[in-house]
């Protein structure tokens, strides 16, 4: 079998055109291609990253809904401004119903946050062990949120065979934010 000059330049023809079109069309695409793939390598760890954080979030979503919850069970709600009168009225006449006395009470600079404001209160007063104990927790248990800081308690004396306590209770109350300051 012989091979004519015709079939020769038809099969340079082709070798050409495979050749122009690996040189032209494939190979600079294979590379291209390569390159995305190690653009992709490099970006799937914060792909990843990103994932976890959205995971994050439907978490921190759920405990943010219960801290709701829990919050709107609570009996214990932010008061507006003008109730600190009334707080402080309230404290007074708890002490006057438990048999506490000498109470004073002295409210410190308001402290400002973004939708509240912070009410440091200082009381001192004296009482025997039963009626401080019954104060102490009535201030717990009040329906305004209040944070007990410091508990200093000493003994004063006796008085009539029972044991009288001096105390000083540092305490911080809770107010909404006026409309004005938001």
């Amino acid at each position: 079998m012989r091979v004519s000059g015709s079939e020769i330049r038809l099969i340079v023809i082709l070798v050409v055109i495979v050749g122009a079109f690996v040189l032209v069309g494939w190979f600079p695409l294979h590379r291209r291609t390569t390159n995305l793939r190690q653009q992709v390598g490099a970006l799937e760890p914060k792909v990843d990253g990103a994932f976890a954080a959205t995971e994050t979030i439907g978490t921190l979503g759920r405990h943010v809904q219960r801290l709701d919850d829990e919050i709107g069970a609570s009996d214990k709600k932010l008061p507006v401004d003008a109730e600190l009168a009334a707080f402080l009225s309230e404290l007074s006449n708890h002490s006057k119903s438990l048999q506490v006395s000498d109470l004073k009470m002295n409210q410190g600079d308001v402290i400002n946050g973004v939708d509240y404001k912070v009410i440091p209160v200082t009381l001192g007063f004296r009482g025997s062990f039963q009626s401080v104990f019954q104060f102490i927790t009535r201030i717990e248990s009040m329906r305004r949120p209040v944070r007990i800081n410091q508990l200093e308690i000493g003994l004063q004396g006796s008085d009539e065979g029972t044991e009288v306590l001096n105390v000083s209770v540092d305490l911080d109350t809770f107010s909404a934010a006026s409309e004005a300051q938001s």
